[in-house]
């Protein structure tokens, strides 16, 4: 969800740098916008519990929710809380997508010309988020949708939208002479969307072709929509779109081979509560291209919830290896959350394998994709509560109360939950943890831990704002340890996402990135 804000936020990072042309420095430090209290670091090192290793999808790719089956996993190691060091940069990258041999890429803003700036893509060093290449699109008013960026792992391929109905594949290479971004191709499919509609993602199949969709973002130019497109771009540049009237997008897809798996909601500003999980696949040669695999009818509510941004359902989908699918509806009341089957069923009311409330009566909310794990077994699939969460703000907000009330998180009631699958049987509770986070976790299967990112709410209730990695068991839901990373807003996540590699956990934040590695002990 934090996808609605980053492009924004770059953009004003560049229009607030009035400087000329300068080369490109190492980052400064994230500046704390008040002085942290509280102590340093709770609870004690992980040992480390290595999980299976993750499911891998087709194509192999790196986004923002880990792969292409959005599992929020990864089998790179994060910290174990030894000696724990933090560290800071200046440098908004907002989401980051890994490279096969540890390379980093994100959203980047160019400066030269403060006024025009342009936001586009950059390569950085995973140490120091020092800017090793970018690129730009050439209309500076191209607004990226880098929340939902793919970097294609065979490859290297970098994949991204653009507002205009443009898709972009820009080639990262990493030689003995440098790191470069060079775009190798451009695709215009604005008219092959619908009146109004704007893209939202796009991503790899096996076959080489390119899937998209529309779709509406808040405080974005992905404005209100009454439609949404789902398609592909073959290798030809045929281009294949099927339009879904009265319904919308608003968050990221899920895909594996050919088949992509979507979320739709009723129009913001409508009490509909039909909603839709949908299994769409490439056609058959010579046919009319989209094709519908099987689609499911969800509960969306009849309103958006409070501190809610989807009026549907706020899951991004995430898949379960071959088995199955999982969101969130957005019940009134409790929400659930909702397994599917990813084959068709004979009978469609059999597609849910079951249907799980979740948190609260009246006080239940997401907007964040499950985090999802296979041990050989069965299924985790953990969810957040995102009822009540502070509103986000964009830049402009954010610098003209940088410490005020937004930051506040008490009035979230809070809440993560672990359900397991067992394949073929149902799903059960396997832990429930009172943990606040608005932010998106990341999993490492090399330690066992679920890491994210929260705020201390002894001192939020006086106005001062002090914030904390922290790392819980993917086995008990035991929080294992905590550590300080700063104070002030200046140190909000803004519900932006986190991230694992090369042993560390970084947080995004309004301003640039923080990040926390073991110190003399390393896993």
């Amino acid at each position: 969800m934090w996808a609605r804000t980053l492009p924004v936020a770059l953009q004003l990072s560049a229009a607030t740098a009035a400087l000329p042309p300068l080369p490109i420095l190492p980052p400064l430090p994230v500046p704390p916008s008040q002085i942290a209290g509280g102590e340093d670091f709770v609870g004690a090192p992980a040992v480390g519990n290595q999980l299976h290793h993750k499911v891998q999808f087709q194509p192999r790719a790196s986004l923002m929710h880990g792969d292409a089956g959005n599992t929020g996993s990864t089998d790179s190691a994060g910290p174990l809380g030894q000696d724990p060091d933090v560290k800071s940069a200046l440098q908004i990258l907002g989401v980051m997508v890994w490279g096969p041999d540890g390379t980093l890429s994100g959203g980047r803003a160019d400066i030269s010309n403060i006024l025009m700036p342009r936001i586009g893509l950059g390569a950085y060093d995973p140490a120091t988020l020092e800017v090793l290449a970018e690129w730009f699109p050439d209309n500076p008013d191209e607004y990226l949708n880098l929340g939902y960026m793919e970097l294609r792992l065979e490859d290297n391929s970098l994949l991204v939208s653009g507002a205009s109905g443009r898709l972009y594949v820009v080639q990262r290479t990493d030689g003995s002479d440098g790191t470069s971004l060079e775009l190798t191709r451009e695709v215009d499919i604005a008219g092959s969307l619908s009146p109004g509609e704007t893209l939202l993602n796009s991503l790899f199949d096996t076959e080489g072709n390119i899937w998209f969709t529309t779709g509406t973002l808040t405080s974005t130019p992905l404005g209100p929509q009454s439609s949404a497109t789902i398609g592909y771009v073959e290798p030809d540049g045929t281009v294949h779109a099927l339009h879904l009237p009265d319904q919308i997008i608003e968050n990221g897809i899920a895909l594996n081979g050919t088949t992509a798996y979507v979320v739709t909601g009723p129009l913001n500003g409508t009490t509909s509560t039909t909603g839709y999980v949908w299994a769409f696949t490439t056609d058959s040669p010579g046919g009319d291209g989209v094709r519908t695999v099987w689609k499911a009818l969800y509960d969306a509510g009849t309103h958006q919830k409070p501190g809610g941004l989807t009026r549907g359902g706020g899951a991004t989908p995430a898949l379960l290896g071959g088995d199955y699918v999982t969101t969130t509806d957005n019940a009134d009341g409790r929400i659930k959350l909702l397994i599917l089957h990813q084959e068709p069923r004979e009978d469609p009311d059999d597609q849910v394998l079951c249907a799980v409330p979740l948190f609260d009566e009246g006080a239940s909310s997401n907007d964040v994709r499950p985090t999802v794990h296979f041990d050989g077994e069965r299924y985790g699939v953990v969810i957040q509560n995102g009822y009540a969460v502070p509103p986000m703000l964009d830049h402009t907000q954010f610098l003209l109360d940088v410490n005020g009330a937004w930051n506040n998180m008490t009035g979230m009631p809070g809440g993560i939950v672990r359900v397991d699958v067992n394949p073929g049987e149902g799903c059960e509770v396997r832990w429930e943890s009172d943990v606040r986070i608005k932010s998106v976790p990341a999993l490492s299967t090399k330690t066992g831990v679920l890491y994210g990112y929260v705020q201390e709410e002894e001192f939020a209730a006086d106005g001062t704002y002090v914030w904390y990695f922290i790392a819980v068991d993917w086995e008990s839901g035991e929080l294992l340890w905590k550590k300080r990373a700063g104070a002030g807003g200046s140190y909000n996540d803004n519900a932006w996402p986190g991230s694992v590699g090369g042993g560390r956990f970084y947080q995004s934040l309004m301003l640039g990135v923080v990040w926390i590695e073991d110190g003399s002990e390393k896993y």
